[in-house]
């Protein structure tokens, strides 16, 4: 039907996304997509700018929901973070602010186009005739504290780096992920990697 979101991009996030022209390519119900590699990061109480944008065919509306505290649904007062004034083909961009109360981890944004109105504030709605929903991941993470490495070894045999990172505060939990996995029992203030890969603390 031509009713669907065709860029989606933010500005002044830790990690920015960009995924533009994207066309109508969801699945049912509402036409809606995942787009897991493409991660959004972004730091408790830091500012960013979510743009977003029709096909140029038909007029839609927007509405977005972010689920701040990781609970796996977008219904806190807090989380429908923006609403479009009108319908419209044109650019809509959204200043949004990431609250103190954020849960660090990964959680989703949902953005969802109506055509011609905008969508009631409903995120886990069916009742869109002409629309597209799509959800992103959204990494947040906590400002307060630093990472430190305290040591490092080069190891020949499997020609990986050996290091041990630290929180520099102490905290009542810690929580360490590798490539966006949480590590089953790292939940100490130090970690010692075994493997190659991407690591992160969250707490």
């Amino acid at each position: 039907s031509q009713d669907y979101i065709n860029n989606v991009s933010t500005t002044g996030a830790y990690v920015d996304i960009s995924n533009l022209n994207t066309g109508c390519n969801g699945s049912s119900p509402n036409n809606t997509t995942f787009f897991q590699n493409n991660p959004l990061s972004v730091f408790v109480s830091q500012g960013f700018t979510l743009s977003m944008q029709s096909g140029s065919t038909w007029s839609q509306g927007f509405r977005v929901w972010i689920d701040w505290n990781g609970d796996g649904d977008f219904l806190d007062s807090d989380e429908m973070v923006y609403a479009s004034p009108s319908a419209s083909t044109g650019l809509f961009t959204a200043p949004i602010t990431v609250p103190s109360s954020a849960i660090s981890g990964v959680t989703r944004m949902r953005i969802v186009c109506a055509y011609n109105t905008i969508p009631v504030n409903n995120p886990c709605g069916t009742d869109i005739s002409y629309g597209e929903t799509e959800d992103y991941p959204v990494k947040i993470y906590k400002n307060d504290f630093d990472i430190s490495l305290i040591g490092s070894t080069n190891s020949c045999s499997d020609d990986s780096t050996k290091f041990a990172a630290s929180i520099n505060r102490a905290f009542n939990s810690y929580k360490w992920y590798r490539n966006d996995v949480l590590i089953a029992g790292a939940n100490t203030s130090t970690y010692i990697p075994t493997q190659n890969g991407t690591y992160y603390a969250s707490i």
